[in-house]
């Protein structure tokens, strides 16, 4: 009798984890999203687009042609996006942090980028990750602690 319900109890936590993790494919984005992608990943064709569950909302997951990932929050704003192996582009990124990083990394290539809720972070080829404030400004190089 244990044995059964320690077994109910892992089926029960199993299909729990699966559904939280549950992605959906989708066609379209919201119109912000679709603005980004287009206006900075012109270049791209998109490959597929997951809207895949996240804290009370959801997320969408967009995986472009030539590999690059791009995250967007649930009304199509950009959250991270990842080269995988491939430069990206930062043109929606502020003029101040553009200047920044074309005046002292300009033989570098951006290979990600990540916008949270304070700060901007941007990963460089040599894997030199730079802290940026929200408004543009360059704050610090990132070491994780």
């Amino acid at each position: 009798m244990k044995d059964k319900i320690i077994i109910a109890a892992l089926l029960f936590m199993t299909s729990f984890f699966m559904n939280a993790q549950k992605k959906e494919q989708v066609r379209t984005l919201p119109t912000q999203g679709t603005e980004f992608v287009a206006t900075h990943f012109k270049d791209q064709k998109i490959k597929t687009i997951f809207k895949v569950p996240s804290d009370k909302k959801h997320k969408y997951e967009v995986t472009l042609e030539n590999g690059i990932e791009i995250e967007l929050d649930s009304y199509g704003k950009w959250k991270e996006v990842e080269g995988n192996n491939n430069p990206v582009p930062y043109s929606y990124l502020k003029p101040a942090t553009v200047t920044y990083l074309k005046t002292n990394y300009g033989n570098r290539r951006v290979v990600e980028v990540e916008n949270g809720p304070r700060f901007i972070f941007v990963k460089l080829d040599n894997d030199v990750k730079l802290q940026f404030e929200a408004e543009g400004k360059f704050y610090r190089i990132y070491t994780e602690e």
